[in-house]
């Protein structure tokens, strides 16, 4: 959990990389919590 406030974090520094891969990460968190229900 808190690694995952420390990645919006940076994100919201305004990393462009970051920006870019955030959409990717919020889709595996959905997949996972599809995957655990």
């Amino acid at each position: 959990m808190k690694s995952l406030l420390v990645l919006l974090q940076a994100a919201a520094e305004g990393e462009s990389q970051w920006m870019s891969m955030l959409p990717l990460f919020l889709i595996l968190i959905v997949f996972y919590f599809f995957f655990i229900r």
